[in-house]
């Protein structure tokens, strides 16, 4: 899931994807409550700093896995048939030749957070469908080696995603 550039109005396709996993929350709270889904949505399981292979969340072991997708939607629910109230990673590395400032349309089916190189640029905590640029980010690119990370927080239902860099 590597892209040399960004090319404006053309969807990330192939992304790493790390889950789904079940969301974490104190046993007192229930998982499917506002409060539950906002704790699950503030909880993160990854050191942005260090990808590795293979993540433990609790007691299990989650590898990425290459997501490749034939149309501008990343249908998270195709990889193990994601359930009700779970949360999936997407990584993309992009290489970029020079520093360059973006606008990122992302759409997302439910809750999405992006972080750009470790930092959170993002974050929508809403229910909806996903609307193709439903959300507008300006971010800035460094020259050389970027990681740019989505979670996804799904409620019931569908669950995916898209992004990609608007025009110019």
């Amino acid at each position: 899931a590597t892209y040399d550039g960004l090319v404006p109005g053309k969807f990330l396709r192939n992304w790493l994807v790390l889950g789904p996993m079940t969301n974490q929350v104190p046993e007192h709270i229930d998982l499917s409550s506002d409060e539950g889904q906002k704790t699950a949505f503030e909880t993160e399981f990854l050191d942005f700093g260090n990808f590795s292979p293979t993540v433990t969340i609790g007691n299990r072991d989650y590898e990425w896995l290459l997501v490749e997708s034939s149309n501008n939607i990343i249908d998270l629910n195709r990889i193990e048939n994601g359930k009700n109230y779970e949360t999936a990673y997407a990584w993309a590395q992009v290489e970029m030749a020079e520093e360059k400032t973006v606008t990122l349309g992302i759409g997302s089916d439910d809750r999405v957070k992006v972080w750009l190189n470790g930092e959170l640029v993002h974050e929508n905590f809403v229910n909806r469908v996903t609307i193709f640029d439903n959300d507008q980010v300006q971010v800035n690119f460094k020259k050389g080696t970027n990681h740019l990370v989505l979670k996804v927080q799904n409620i019931t239902g569908h669950w995916n995603f898209c992004c990609r860099v608007l025009e110019e």
